[in-house]
């Protein structure tokens, strides 16, 4: 609502789609649009999950800024891949990598449609944070405020169940452990009620 009101834009991912990557044109566009989707949506949605339940336990969310967060966390990889025709990084993503990039993407739309500073400096540390969490994993700053660490906490769980799933959908018949998975440092367990 506040972006809304403040912006005029309307925070669903097709319109979202348009107004942060409406330079992409044609089949590429429709194919970073798909990218994109994928990649944001279930951390989105796991994040409107948290918010509610953290609001309802006492602890103060502002859920506008968690769904915007959620939605924007990725919009580097606008700028760090490109399909030619799989997904292949670019030299910038390469080597400024996608959370430095998105940042700089954030600013200029903030900047262009007049974002309040103190709401764009909240939704800014979402961006930079939200993907990592710590800085071992490469975030340059921790999460500070209870959006950015929903907005983490969402993002990592949505990576940790996506590498279970691909993990357990290679097990063997008659297997119930996964081979290593080195992106999630784990076994997983393809565990079932009888």
């Amino acid at each position: 609502e506040y972006i809304q009101r403040e912006t005029g834009i309307t925070l669903n991912p097709d319109s979202l789609f348009e107004d942060v990557a409406g330079d992409l044109a044609g089949e590429m566009q429709e194919r970073v649009r798909t990218s994109i989707d994928e990649i944001a949506d279930p951390a989105a949605r796991l994040a409107c999950g948290m918010v509610d339940a953290s609001t309802s336990s006492g602890y103060g969310a502002n859920r506008d800024l968690v769904v915007a967060g959620a939605l924007l966390h990725d919009i580097g990889k606008i700028d760090s891949y490109r399909l030619s025709p799989a997904p292949e990084m670019t030299v910038e993503g390469t080597v400024i990598d996608h959370i430095v990039l998105g940042y700089n993407r954030f600013s200029r739309l903030a900047e262009d449609f007049g974002l309040d500073e103190k709401y764009a400096a909240a939704l800014g540390h979402i961006i930079i944070v939200s993907h990592h969490g710590c800085k071992e994993f490469g975030s340059p700053v921790v999460p500070a405020t209870p959006e950015a660490m929903i907005v983490s906490a969402a993002d990592e769980l949505d990576f940790k169940l996506y590498c279970w799933r691909d993990a357990v959908d290679q097990i063997d018949e008659g297997k119930e452990i996964s081979e290593w998975n080195y992106s999630a440092q784990r076994r997983f367990w393809k565990w079932e009620l009888e």
